[in-house]
């Protein structure tokens, strides 16, 4: 099922990012939860593409993790498949 994407990404020195990412079919976008912190707006993904690209303004080595989902709003059954934790 096509739903928006929210990504919280962890960095080395301990910071937090988020990002959201909507569907095409939605018209608009959820408000910022957390003003607190950053949070980049993505373009929105058509649900027939399966590949979605996302920037961030900070360096790929000091990324440590990303993961999908972090407040576990989804219908998921799969869970541990949408944590990615960097060892660099």
């Amino acid at each position: 099922m096509p739903m928006p994407i929210d990504l919280e990404l962890e960095f080395k020195d301990g910071s937090i990012e988020h990002a959201y990412i909507p569907q095409y079919l939605m018209y608009g976008e959820k408000n910022n939860e957390n003003p607190q912190i950053k949070r980049t707006l993505g373009e929105p993904w058509k649900w027939t593409h399966p590949i979605y690209t996302i920037s961030i303004n900070r360096k790929l080595f000091d990324l440590k993790r990303i993961e999908i989902d972090p407040q576990k709003r989804m219908a998921d059954t799969e869970r541990r498949n949408n944590k990615l934790e960097l060892n660099w």
